[in-house]
Parts: structure tokens; sequence; C-alpha cells
């Protein structure tokens, strides 16, 4: 691509929410910055060409490695209770 960056604006969000994108454009050497006051703060992430990459290792990995646990539970399914 002839571009030399590529923007993508998050819709508002709280704080929490934010961070995990300000963490998660740190993980793949994003830019990241918050817009606005609450409670329409946004993120707009930017990936710069030749500065962004896919890391070695995957989110899920890490976050296994953070963990202690060699496998990330899996989801947990419910059932529906059916009428009788």
């Amino acid at each position: 691509s002839k571009q030399k960056s590529r923007s993508h604006s998050f819709a508002p969000m709280n704080r929490d929410k934010r961070r995990f994108i300000h963490e998660y454009c740190e993980h793949f050497g994003c830019q990241s910055q918050a817009y606005d006051e609450e409670p329409k703060k946004n993120v707009v992430a930017t990936a710069m060409k030749g500065m962004c990459y896919l890391p070695p290792i995957s989110v899920m990995t890490q976050v296994q490695r953070e963990l202690g646990q060699k496998k990330v539970p899996g989801p947990v399914w419910s059932r529906k209770a059916t009428p009788s």
C-alpha cells in the first residue's frame, strides 16, 4: 500500500475498554490516543507503515504465560431451560 498509516476511531467506551485498546495497540506496535471527554471519550488507533508488527507470540499465549497456565480454559456453555 502507498499509505504511510491507517487509523481506526473506536466508538466511545468506558475506561477499562479504552485501557484494553491502548494495551493491545502497544502489543502490535501501533499508536493510540484518547479523545473527547466522558462519556463520549474514544480511542483512535494508528498503525504506521514499517512500525507496527505481528509479535512472535499470540495474545492468548502471552495471557497464558502471565497467568501461569498451560491452556486457557474453554468457554462454559449453559443450557437454556426448556419449558415443561
